[in-house]
């Protein structure tokens, strides 16, 4: 949820690309942030009370199926972002590392389904991949995007003081 902001700011750059578009790349995007949110706030009561947790430690979360949200809803999310960056005149490497980041992320999930052992080693490298190296990677640049194109308002220059009863008297 901490990103979700940050989506909104994409969307507002890309949506003069197709308007459409980037309304799915947000919805998609938002979903799996709610979903990721839901998935750790699981994983979280289950770390704090094991002890009412029946059966296997590995059993898949109820609230997002072999992380559904947190990597395939996410990974499409960032390839259909990473798509409009491109059209939107973002700089060079913000659409390749978020494609990338994208469908690494979309390995995770197929492994995950599949194999159902994230420690298999093509899992696990695009779990690191995306996670530790693609992901971060893209916020940072896509930060420094939209900053670098922050206008400075009005609101964020000094005022100047108001003047104090100022008489204006006319002469005839």
């Amino acid at each position: 949820m901490i990103g979700l902001p940050v989506l909104v700011a994409i969307y507002l750059r890309v949506r003069h690309v197709d308007e459409g578009f980037a309304i799915v790349a947000l919805v998609i995007a938002t979903a799996a942030a709610l979903g990721t949110m839901l998935h750790g706030a699981h994983d979280i009561a289950v770390f704090a009370h094991p002890e009412k947790v029946t059966g296997s430690a590995d059993y898949p979360n109820f609230t997002d199926p072999r992380g559904f949200s947190t990597f395939a809803l996410f990974g499409l999310g960032m390839i259909v972002l990473a798509a409009m960056t491109r059209g939107a005149g973002f700089a060079k490497p913000i659409p390749a590392v978020g494609a990338i980041s994208g469908v690494l992320a979309v390995i995770v999930y197929i492994g995950r389904v599949t194999v159902l052992d994230p420690k298999r080693w093509w899992v696990a490298i695009a779990a690191v991949g995306a996670g530790v190296v693609g992901v971060p990677l893209w916020n940072v640049l896509v930060g420094r995007e939209l900053r670098a194109d922050q206008p400075v308002t009005a609101a964020a220059q000094p005022k100047a003081p108001p003047a104090r009863n100022a008489s204006i008297s006319v002469v005839s």
